[in-house]
Formats: structure tokens, C-alpha cells, sequence
């Protein structure tokens, strides 16, 4: 393009500008580089016939990190850094220029440092005093070639996101016009071509059920402007289908006026499915397929803010009695087959609108409406203990009778919300097994002051010992000549208020809460002290009678027979001076543990002693398993004795069965010398009880000891 001749009194009082303002440059060289730094933009000047550089302005030169005179003494060759850029495509690209007068292209130039640099160039000849020259304006790709590949890359996350999460986008503009979606909403409808997307096409694939909601809601959506959120089944090809959620809002203008709907689809069939499987392992049982406590609290608090206030519900805790025994006998698949025919008993003798899950492991509850009073609900608890005390068929050729536990709460009467409701049925079921088996309790405020004294005695319990309010007594053992034989360490406890406890509460608390070992522990080391001091004392205690609570035989952790063993060697006591006891029944609990560790104490030369004789369910076969020194006949056959020839019978023949086995009996609650004399008949040579002395204490024990020994 050639330069017009500057015409300054025209141009200068146009502009209002007085030519002596005007630069005056030394020469035209001057004015061009002036007017090359003008520009914004790396510019250079070359040789249109030799492809010499002419001339550049600042930002040519340092674009690529070199002085001006470097870049001057350059070729366009050295520049080039794009290999594609070939000889020929160079001859190709002169022959384009010359026939067009201008050109634009990409390429790669080699910056000083090494690297290539992006640039697109735009090239013009132009022609001055003559002459032809090249005008390239070369201006930096990178900027802009990075807003394309972050948008591409926002692209593909955005299509990956939506893949990952089964979801696409969506726009309409009117109801009655065109909509547009993105492709993920095409696989989810699963369409069998790319045709232009329309709304009729999405709605038939909304199933017919769903059709009317969804137009509804879109047109409430226009109307009124809220967003929405509907979930609606899709039926597809070969009957199959799926579940969506579609959510949208009003699109609006920079005005706030609204302008269409935009929104999103997305697939929630796998979500559902994983979610329905969460909904059964968390609210389901695993082993009978009923609801499970998690389930309970929320259909009793669902059905509770649905019914009437003034209408009645039971709620009704049943307990398996001694259900691990089903599993020691015959294993944990007959037991679990157990519970599940336990369930379906309930089941079937209940209505529709009742609820039956489980609760427990042998713990089940049922929710009824179908009573209109207390008296019903305990009609209702009695008829299920009843019916569940049946034969239960588990396998061929067996069947299985149940005891229940039963425990009962109201609405409304006992509670005021459904956890309170659930909590005071499981505290009557927790009162009703404190009485023993098959038994049934209804929720009484009763029921909770006698909970609460016995949490208060259980808190006291565990502090006794640190206290030191607990304290032992001795019960002399003696021959019929009244000589004491030995004696039996009984437990005492005064509570912080001097309040004597009965050993009838305590011990089966202790026993409960897991007490019993602290507590037996320091029986055994307090018994163990104070033969020790009877000793320095000069006294002997022939045989010291200890009782043992099954509890401490159970915990295989705490070996208790070594225990013993080692801590009566540190006090000095010979194994022969120690005799323990313990009852037939206890006995039968975790047998094979039990019966272990009794075996190893008389292998370390302890007596043994089975207490309360007559009073458990297999006597025969705990005197045919244990290695036993003494049987003590319980007090129950002692004072009918005299009365009652059926007794006399039963001592005589207990007695005559303790010899024939080599076993020592001793009759325990001797009260009167007519007791003495009957029981010396017998064959019984030992005795304890009120007529030869009370529970004494340690000193009076001693003195006993020392009179007799003088």
C-alpha cells in the first residue's frame, strides 16, 4: 500500500494541530522505525524480492528474547520452527501472497532460548518510493490457544461429568418451541437416532402414569416460577425400566425476565437399587427378613404422628428363654432357623396392620393397634407366650418348645413419644426375666422405682470394695459333738447409708453386671488373709468353705484355679485347708469351661463341695462329672425332717448315695436337737446351721477355735 504525501497544512489544521507541533525525523528510516513502535504488536519490514529483514519495531525483537540488531541480521528461515513449514509450502504460501496482496497463517517461530512460540502471522506488500515490502504483523497464539483447549478440556469434563453421575442438561425455551439437550439425555432415553430433540420424544418415554405430572409441574414451573424436582419411571424397549429425576428452574435474562426452563435429567435406577439395598441392610434382619429395631423406631414414630391421639397401641417385648442353649445344642443354623419360624409364628397370629420385626438377638416386638385398653394388651401378650409355647417344627423329626419372656408398654398411657413407648416396654420385659422364666410384666411407674434402686445399688455395689464396706462372716461346721470342723466365709456388705444388704440381692446383681469377679476376688484374699492371721495366732481352722460363683469359673481370660492357687501359696495356706462350693445349677452353665477349670483345683489337692444339693435339675450326672469331696444337703429337706416322712426318705437316701460315692455329706440349716438326732440316724456325721452356731465374726470365730483347742 503506498504511503500518501503528507500534506501538513491541510492535515495539521484539520486535527486543530499547528504544523511547528509536528516531529521532524532525520530521515525516512527514522520515521518508519517511528512508526512500527506505533503499533501494537510485534511488526517487521522485509525485502519483498530478497526476503531480507528491513526492519522491526520493540516488541518483534523481544517476542522472541533478541537486541534489534540481532534480529535484524536474521532470516525468516532462522525464525521458522514449525517442520511442516517446508521449502514448498513456502513457494505455495509467496505465490498466494503475490496473488492476493495479503496473507494469514499459523505457525511456530523459534524463540533465542530455544523453545517455539505459537504466533499467528498476517502478512501485507505493500510499496514505498518504489519499492516492495512485506509488512508482518505477528501476534502471540499461546493466550488464545489456551482459552480454546480450556474450553475444550471444560467440555469433556463436563460430558465425562455428566457420564459419571447419569445425568444430562437440558433447555426449552417454550413450551410449544424447540428443546435442546445435551447427549447424555439421549442415552438415557436410549434413542435410536440423533433426530432433533423435541419434548414429545422425552414424554414418550415417560411412562403413562407419570405424563400428567410432569406437564403439571412444568407448567406450574412457567406460572409460578419455582424450581422442581419429580421422579418419574421411564418405559423403554422390551418393557424395561428406569427411574429419573428431573429438576428445573426458569431461566432469566440480565433483566431478571424469564426466558425459558433449563434443567437436568438424570438416571437414578443403579442409585435406587443400591439405596433399596442399603434400606434392607439397615432396616432389615438379616436372619428372619423382619424389620429390625433401626426399622421400629421409625414406623412407630411415623404411626404415632398418624393416629389418634386417644387411640391405644401395645407395644409387647418378647425374650426366647435360654436361647443360647438351642444354639450349644444343636448349632447356630437350627438356631437361626429357630428365630425364623419364631417370626412367621408372630406373624401369622397377627393381623396386617400389625408389626412384628426383631429387636435382639432372641429379642422380638410386636406393635399393635388392635387393643382399646391395657387389659387387651395383656390378653393380647398372654395369647402369644401361649401359642409360642407350642411345638415349633424346625427340621424333620424336630421340633422345639419355646418359654417367652414377655414385656408390655401402653399408648398412651405409658409414654408421651415413640422411644419412651419402646424404652418402658423393654423395661417390663427386663423386670418380668429378673422373676425368672415365662414370665410376663406390664409397665408400671412400680416397675421403674425398683429399676432405679437397683441401678443405685448396682453403682454402690461397684464402689463397696474401694469403700471398704464389704466384710466376711464365718459359719461353724461341726461334728455332732459340736466341735468345729470348719467353717463357711459368708459375705457381708453395709451400704454407705449402714444399711445391711441381703446377699439374695447383691450376689445376683454382682453376678449381672460382671461385679462378681472384683468382688470374689477379694473373698478369696480376704479368706486367705485371715487364716493367715489365725495362724500367727496360734488357731487352726481345719477347713475354711469358700463359694464360688460360676461367673469366675466362665472367664477362660482370668484363669481363676490359678489364681487361687497362687495367691493361697503367698499367704501360706496349704491346698487341704480350702474347700470351695458351688451349686448344681450354676454348675450347668458353660459346663464344659466350668468343670475344666473345678478339675484343675482338685488336681492342686482344693476340696469340693456341690452346695444345696437336690435343688438342680441333673444331680446324678454333676456327681458322675466332677471330682467332688462333700455334699451338702440343702435346708429345704432339713426342716420338714421331722415331719414329713417323704423328706426323711430323700435324706436317707442322699446320704446313702454320698458314701457310696466316697463324698462327705453335710446337712445344711440344722435348727433343733430332734434334726440332730434323726440326721445321726441317717448316717450324717456333719452339720451346720443356727443350732450349732450362727455367722459370726473373725474374733468370735477365734475365740471358738481357742476354747476348743485348751
Amino acid at each position: 500500500m503506498a504511503r500518501p504525501k503528507p500534506q501538513p497544512e491541510v492535515g495539521m489544521a484539520g486535527r486543530g494541530i499547528d504544523s511547528a507541533d509536528a516531529i521532524a525525523f532525520p530521515s525516512q528510516a527514522a520515521l518508519y522505525r517511528h512508526l512500527l513502535d506505533l503499533v501494537d504488536g510485534a511488526c517487521t519490514i522485509l525485502d519483498a524480492d530478497g526476503g531480507r529483514i528491513v526492519d522491526c519495531n520493540v516488541a518483534a525483537h523481544e517476542q522472541l528474547g533478541y537486541s534489534r540488531e540481532q534480529y535484524l541480521a536474521l532470516t525468516p528461515r532462522d525464525l521458522q520452527a514449525d517442520p511442516a513449514r517446508d521449502q514448498a509450502w513456502v513457494e505455495a504460501m509467496v505465490v498466494e501472497l503475490h496473488q492476493r496482496g495479503h496473507l494469514t497463517f499459523s505457525t511456530s517461530h523459534r524463540h533465542r532460548n530455544g523453545s517455539a512460540l505459537a504466533v499467528e502471522v498476517h502478512l501485507e506488500l505493500v510499496t514505498c518510493d518504489g519499492q516492495t515490502l512485506l509488512l508482518a504483523a505477528t501476534r502471540e497464539r499461546s493466550h488464545r490457544l489456551r482459552i480454546q483447549e480450556d474450553l475444550e478440556r471444560s467440555n469433556r469434563q463436563l460430558l465425562e461429568a455428566e457420564q459419571l453421575a447419569q445425568l444430562g442438561s437440558w433447555q426449552l425455551r417454550s413450551l410449544q418451541g424447540p428443546i435442546l439437550w445435551s447427549p447424555q439425555i439421549e442415552q438415557i432415553l436410549e434413542l435410536p437416532d440423533s433426530r432433533r430433540p423435541q419434548l414429545r420424544r422425552y414424554l414418550s418415554r415417560v411412562h403413562p402414569d407419570d405424563r400428567p405430572a410432569l406437564l403439571l409441574a412444568i407448567r406450574e414451573l412457567a406460572q409460578g416460577g419455582r424450581p422442581l424436582e419429580l421422579e418419574q419411571q421411564l418405559r423403554l424397549s422390551n418393557g424395561r425400566r428406569k427411574v429419573v429425576v428431573l429438576r428445573a428452574r426458569i431461566d432469566a435474562d440480565r433483566r431478571g425476565r424469564p426466558v425459558g426452563v433449563v434443567g437436568t435429567l438424570q438416571d437414578v435406577t443403579a442409585a435406587n437399587a443400591v439405596k433399596e439395598q442399603l434400606e434392607q441392610t439397615a432396616f432389615r434382619d438379616a436372619v428372619t427378613g423382619l424389620p429390625n429395631r433401626a426399622a421400629s423406631h421409625r414406623h412407630l414414630d411415623q404411626l404415632l404422628r398418624e393416629l389418634p391421639r386417644t387411640t391405644n397401641l401395645a407395644a409387647i417385648c418378647l425374650d426366647i428363654d435360654d436361647f443360647q442353649a438351642i444354639n450349644d445344642s444343636f448349632g447356630i443354623a437350627v438356631g437361626n432357623r429357630v428365630l425364623e419360624q419364631t417370626g412367621r409364628r408372630l406373624q401369622q397370629l397377627l393381623g396386617e396392620a400389625d408389626w412384628v420385626a426383631r429387636t435382639g438377638s432372641d429379642e422380638f416386638l410386636v406393635l399393635s393397634h388392635a387393643v382399646h385398653s391395657i387389659g387387651e394388651a395383656l390378653n393380647l401378650a398372654v395369647e402369644l407366650q401361649r401359642q409360642l409355647a407350642r411345638p415349633l417344627p424346625i427340621q424333620d423329626h424336630l421340633a422345639v418348645t419355646l418359654a417367652v419372656t414377655v414385656g408390655v408398654s401402653v399408648w398412651p398411657e405409658h409414654a408421651g413419644d415413640p422411644l419412651e413407648l419402646l424404652q418402658r416396654a423393654n423395661t417390663a420385659l427386663t423386670e418380668a426375666k429378673q422373676r425368672g422364666l415365662r414370665q410376663l410384666e406390664v409397665y408400671s411407674n412400680l416397675i421403674s422405682a425398683r429399676m432405679l434402686a437397683r441401678t443405685q445399688l448396682e453403682q454402690e455395689l461397684a464402689r463397696a470394695v474401694d469403700r471398704e464396706q464389704l466384710r466376711l462372716v464365718f459359719q461353724p461346721q461341726t461334728d455332732s459333738h459340736g466341735r468345729v470342723v470348719g467353717a463357711e466365709a459368708l459375705l457381708r456388705w453395709t451400704d454407705q447409708r449402714g444399711r445391711p444388704q441381703s446377699p439374695a440381692d447383691f450376689i445376683p446383681l454382682a453376678e449381672r453386671t460382671g461385679l462378681i469377679h472384683a468382688i470374689g476376688q477379694w473373698v478369696l484374699e480376704e479368706s486367705f488373709r485371715q487364716l493367715a492371721a489365725w495362724r500367727k495366732q496360734g488357731l487352726r481352722l481345719p477347713l475354711l468353705s469358700i463359694n464360688l460363683s460360676s461367673i469366675q469359673l466362665q472367664d477362660p481370660e482370668r484363669n481363676l484355679s490359678r489364681f487361687i492357687h497362687t495367691s493361697s501359696r503367698q499367704h501360706g495356706i496349704e491346698p487341704q485347708q480350702l474347700e470351695f462350693e458351688l451349686t448344681e445349677t450354676a454348675i450347668q452353665r458353660d459346663a464344659a469351661l466350668v468343670t475344666e477349670q473345678l478339675q484343675e483345683l482338685a488336681g492342686l489337692g482344693f476340696k469340693l463341695a456341690l452346695d444345696d444339693f437336690g435343688t438342680g435339675y441333673s444331680s446324678l450326672e454333676v456327681l458322675h462329672r466332677l471330682p467332688l469331696d462333700k455334699l451338702k444337703i440343702d435346708r429345704c429337706f432339713i426342716d420338714p425332717l421331722v415331719d414329713r416322712h417323704t423328706d426323711r426318705s430323700i435324706v436317707a437316701a442322699t446320704i446313702a448315695m454320698a458314701r457310696q460315692l466316697g463324698l462327705t455329706p453335710l446337712a445344711e440349716g440344722v435348727e433343733n436337737a430332734s434334726q440332730v438326732e434323726l440326721l445321726l440316724e441317717l448316717g450324717c456325721e456333719l452339720f451346720q446351721g443356727y443350732h450349732f452356731g450362727r455367722p459370726m465374726e473373725a474374733v468370735q470365730l477365734g475365740e471358738r477355735l481357742a476354747a476348743q483347742a485348751a
